[in-house]
C-alpha cells in the first residue's frame, strides 16, 4: 500500500537487479518496465520479494552443563523479530523446540543423557533466515549423591557406594591421592564399587560421575576412604611368666607403620596401653595378679586395623622369699613361714620327701603354715607359691624341715639297785629309730654315752657310788627329740658274794656267812630273811668287815631264805646270791658254844663256811635230801628283782615290811594287803611280785602328757581288786592300750622284769603273761 518508486535501472543486456536498498525482512512488490528512447513500456506483472536477515551465528548448545535443560545460545541477528530453535536426534528430521525472542534458549524438553543437534533460524515478518550452523548439546543427568568410601572396614578393597542416578547408563569412579589429579579407577554399572587396587593404609579421595551416551555427569561430592591392612594375628599375652610386665607379642602386618596395644579388665572397656612400632610389647603398668584381655591393632597413616583376636595375660607377683621350715622344734607339726608377697591373695605350700615329687599340703591365707600331716622324723623340702586371682607365682627357694618325735617319758634311773651299772628304762611313742642316752655329773653339761634300740639301757661306765643325771632323746631321722624328764641314778657296789646258810648243822642258830666286799664304801651288811608264807624282811645289820651272822630267832624246823646286802652311805647294794638254812627240829650239834649263838652277833661263826663244801647232802624238814648246789638251782634266780623297791633301798636299820602282812593296809589303795590277790609264793619257790605301793609309786612318778594317767581308783576298778595286777593291756601305764604296750611287754618278758612283765601278778614272767598281753592288744 505504499508509494511505488523506482529503485534502479539496468542496461538492456542485463536481466537481473539486486535491490541492496531493500530493508531486510520487509516484503516488497516489484514490477519492471522496459526502457526505450521513446519511453517506458507498461509495468510488468508485479512480484513480491524480500531481503532476508542474516542467519544466526555462534550457535552453542550446552554439553551436560545443566541437569534441567540444554542451554542453546547464539549471536543476535539484526532485523530479526525472533528466533526458531530446531533440534534433531541422530538422523531424524529437526523439529522446532522453541521460538525464543532472543538468545539463549533452555531446552527443558530434552531427555537427559541424549545428544541433540541444534540449529537456530532468525525470524522476520517476511520469513525466517537460513538455519544457523548446527551444534550438538545435551542435558546432563543428576550428579551422584551419598558417595561413601569405606574407612578401613575391609582389607581387600575400598568399598565406594552412592545413590543411583536416573538416566545413567553407568558410572565412573575417580580416585585421588593427596593433591594429585583424580584418575579413573572403575566404570561400574551400578553402586557399589570395590577398589581393590588401593594401597592398604593410604587414604584416597573418591568422586563418582554418572555416565550417559552423551557424556558424564558432574563429579559427586568427594569422600575419603582407605583399604585396611591385615588384622594382627597370633596375639599372645604372657601368663605370669614375668614379675615385671605382661609380655604381648603378635605377627607382623604388611603396611603397618606401628601398632596399638589395648587392655581390658573384666567387662570394662579396653584402653590403649602402648603404641609400639613392632612386636613384642611389655605392659609394665599391669597390676600384678590381675588377669587382663589384650587386643592389638595395626596402625597406618589412614587409621587402625581391626582389633586382633583377644588373649588373656597377667603379670605375676614375686615368688615368696625367706622360707623357713622348723627343724624338729615341734612334735605336732612342721612350722613353715615366709615373707609376705605384695598382691598375693593367699599361698600354696608344697612338700617333698627325698627323691619324691612335691605335692600340695596346704593353702593358707597368711604367711605361716603348720604341717600337721608330716610324719615325725622324716625330713621334707618345702617350697611356697603366692596365689592370685590370675594364677600362682613361681616357686620360692626350698627349705628343709622336719617334725620331731615325742620326747621319751617316765625315765627311771636305778639308785644303786645294780652293781653292773645304772639301769635306765623309759616309755616312748617314737617310731623306733632308737634312742640317745645323755649323762651329766654335777653341774656339767650332759654328754652322749650310748644309744639303744629298746627302751632300756645299762650304763656300765658309771663309777660306783657316783650320782649322775640322765636324760634320753629319741632319734628322729634328721635329729633327735626333746629330752625326756631328768632322773638321777647311781651304780651300787657289788653285792656280797658266797652267801651261805647252815642247813641244820647248828642246833641254836642258823649261821649265815658271806665274802666281805673289798670296796671302801661298804660300811656294813644287811641280812634279810624270808619265812614260809611271809615276805623278805630285815633280820639284822652288822658293821664291816663282818662276814657272818647267827640267826637265833628262827624256830627249829623252819626253813628260812637269807639274803645279804652291802650297806653304804648312799644306800644298800643289790642282793647277791641267796641261800636257805634251818635249825634242826630234833636237836643237833653246834660248833659254837651257847655264848656264841646270839641272833644279832656279827663277825662270828666264820667256820661255818666248811659246811658248804662239796656235795654234802642235807635234809630239809619234811623233804628229801638234795645237794646244796641242787638247792640253789631253783632258789637264786632274779633275786635282784625280788627285793627292788623300784627306786632306792631301805636305809640301814629301817624297819622291814611285816613278814605275814596281816592287818596292814595299802596307804594308797586303802585295801587290806591280805585281800590283794597277789599270789605270794611259798618260801624257796617263786620270786616275790611288786606290791601295790610299788605300782602306785611308779604311776605317780610318770611324767605328765596328753593322756589320762591311771589313778589308784582306776587300778582298783572292776569286780576284783587290781592294784597288784595293773590293767592287763596298759603295760606302760600311759592311759591307753596300743602297740607300744606290746613292745614294752616283750622287753620286760625277755628281761624277766616283774614290774612290767608280770601281767597276771603270779610272781613270775612266763607264757601266761605273753598270752594275756596278746589277747589284750588284740581286743583294744
Amino acid at each position: 500500500s505504499g508509494t511505488t518508486s523506482e529503485i534502479g535501472t539496468t542496461a538492456a543486456a542485463i536481466q537481473s537487479f539486486d535491490d541492496t536498498y531493500a530493508a531486510a525482512g520487509t516484503v516488497y512488490t516489484y514490477t519492471v518496465r522496459a526502457r526505450t528512447a521513446a519511453g517506458d513500456s507498461a509495468a510488468s506483472a508485479p512480484d513480491t520479494g524480500w531481503r532476508n536477515v542474516a542467519a544466526p551465528t555462534a550457535v552453542a548448545a550446552s554439553d551436560g552443563t545443566s541437569t534441567s535443560a540444554v542451554d542453546v545460545s547464539w549471536s543476535p541477528v539484526t532485523g530479526a523479530t525472533g528466533y526458531r530453535v530446531f533440534r534433531a536426534l541422530g538422523t531424524a528430521a529437526a523439529t522446532e523446540v522453541g521460538t525464543p525472542t532472543a538468545s539463549p534458549f533452555a531446552d527443558t524438553t530434552a531427555t537427559a543423557g541424549l545428544s541433540y543437534t541444534y540449529t537456530v533460524r532468525a525470524r522476520t515478518a517476511a520469513g525466517d533466515s537460513a538455519a544457523s550452523a548446527p551444534d550438538t548439546g545435551w542435558r546432563n543427568v543428576a550428579t551422584p549423591t551419598a558417595v561413601a568410601a569405606s574407612d578401613g572396614t575391609s582389607t581387600a578393597a575400598v568399598d565406594v557406594s552412592w545413590s543411583a542416578v536416573t538416566g545413567a547408563t553407568g558410572y565412573r569412579v575417580l580416585r585421588a591421592l593427596g593433591t594429585a589429579a583424580a584418575t579413573e579407577v572403575g566404570t561400574p554399572t551400578a553402586s557399589p564399587f570395590a577398589d581393590t587396587t588401593a594401597t592398604a593404609g593410604l587414604s584416597y579421595t573418591y568422586t563418582v560421575r554418572a555416565r550417559t551416551a552423551a557424556g558424564d555427569s558432574a563429579a559427586s561430592a568427594p569422600d575419603t576412604g582407605w583399604r585396611n591392612v591385615a588384622t594382627p594375628t597370633a596375639v599372645a599375652a604372657s601368663d605370669g611368666t614375668s614379675t615385671a610386665a605382661v609380655d604381648v607379642s603378635w605377627g607382623p602386618v604388611t603396611g603397618a607403620t606401628g601398632y596399638r596395644v589395648l587392655r581390658a579388665l573384666g567387662t570394662a572397656a579396653a584402653t590403649e596401653v602402648g603404641t609400639p612400632t613392632a612386636s613384642p610389647f611389655a605392659d609394665t603398668t599391669a597390676t600384678a595378679g590381675l588377669s587382663y584381655t589384650y587386643t592389638v591393632r595395626a596402625r597406618t597413616a589412614a587409621g587402625d586395623s581391626a582389633a586382633s583376636a583377644p588373649d588373656t595375660g597377667w603379670r605375676n607377683v614375686a615368688a615368696p622369699t625367706g622360707v623357713t621350715a622348723s627343724d624338729g622344734a615341734s612334735t605336732t607339726a612342721i612350722n613353715v613361714s615366709w615373707t609376705a608377697v605384695t598382691g598375693a591373695t593367699g599361698y600354696r605350700v608344697f612338700r617333698a620327701a627325698a627323691g619324691a615329687q612335691p605335692s600340695e599340703v596346704g593353702t593358707p591365707g597368711g604367711t605361716t603354715f603348720a604341717d600337721t600331716r608330716a610324719i615325725p622324723g622324716i625330713a621334707y623340702s618345702y617350697t611356697i607359691r603366692a596365689r592370685t586371682a590370675a594364677g600362682d607365682s613361681a616357686s620360692s627357694g626350698a627349705d628343709r624341715g622336719w617334725r620331731n618325735v615325742m620326747a621319751p617319758r617316765d625315765l627311771v634311773a636305778t639308785d644303786g639297785s645294780s652293781a653292773d651299772g645304772v639301769e635306765l628304762s623309759w616309755s616312748s611313742a617314737a617310731s623306733g629309730d632308737g634312742f640317745n642316752i645323755y649323762r651329766s655329773a654335777g653341774a656339767g653339761a650332759p654328754a652322749l654315752i650310748g644309744t639303744s634300740r629298746s627302751m632300756r639301757f645299762r650304763d656300765t661306765t658309771a663309777d660306783p657310788m657316783s650320782i649322775y643325771s640322765y636324760v634320753v632323746r629319741a632319734q628322729a631321722g634328721p635329729g633327735e627329740s626333746a629330752p625326756s624328764n631328768t632322773d638321777r641314778g647311781w651304780r651300787s657296789v657289788a653285792p656280797p658274794a658266797s652267801v651261805s646258810a647252815t642247813d641244820g648243822t647248828e642246833r641254836e642258830f642258823v649261821r649265815v656267812t658271806w665274802t666281805a666286799s673289798s670296796s671302801p664304801a661298804v660300811t656294813g651288811y644287811r641280812v634279810l630273811r624270808q619265812l614260809p608264807g611271809g615276805q623278805l624282811t630285815q633280820l639284822d645289820a652288822v658293821p664291816a668287815p663282818a662276814s657272818s651272822l647267827n640267826d637265833k630267832t628262827i624256830a627249829p624246823g623252819i626253813v628260812g631264805r637269807y639274803v645279804v646286802r652291802c650297806i653304804t652311805a648312799r644306800g644298800d647294794s643289790p642282793a647277791g646270791t641267796s641261800d636257805t638254812g634251818f635249825r634242826p627240829a630234833d636237836g643237833g650239834t653246834s660248833s659254837d658254844g651257847a655264848d656264841d649263838s646270839s641272833g644279832t652277833g656279827g663277825g662270828i661263826g666264820d667256820s661255818a663256811d666248811h659246811d658248804r663244801g662239796g656235795a654234802t647232802t642235807h635234809r630239809r624238814p619234811g623233804g628229801s635230801g638234795m645237794t646244796a648246789a641242787q638247792d640253789r638251782s631253783g632258789s637264786q634266780s632274779s633275786t635282784s628283782e625280788q627285793i627292788r623297791d623300784g627306786h632306792g633301798q631301805t636305809p640301814l636299820g629301817s624297819p622291814a615290811t611285816p613278814a605275814d602282812g596281816a592287818g596292814t593296809r595299802d596307804a594308797e589303795c586303802d585295801t587290806p594287803a591280805s585281800e590283794l590277790d597277789c599270789g605270794e609264793p611259798a618260801v624257796g619257790s617263786q620270786p616275790v611280785p611288786p606290791t601295790c605301793d610299788e605300782i602306785v609309786a611308779r604311776v605317780r612318778g610318770m611324767a605328765p602328757d596328753s593322756h589320762a594317767q591311771p589313778t589308784c581308783d582306776m587300778l582298783l576298778s572292776g569286780d576284783v581288786p587290781a592294784a597288784c595286777r595293773m590293767a592287763a593291756g596298759d603295760v606302760n601305764l600311759d592311759g591307753r592300750v596300743d602297740d607300744r604296750d606290746m613292745g614294752t611287754f616283750l622287753i620286760a618278758w625277755a628281761d624277766r622284769d616283774l614290774l612290767r612283765g608280770d601281767l597276771n601278778r603270779d610272781g613270775q614272767v612266763d607264757v601266761h603273761d605273753l598270752a594275756l598281753a596278746l589277747r589284750s592288744v588284740r581286743k583294744r
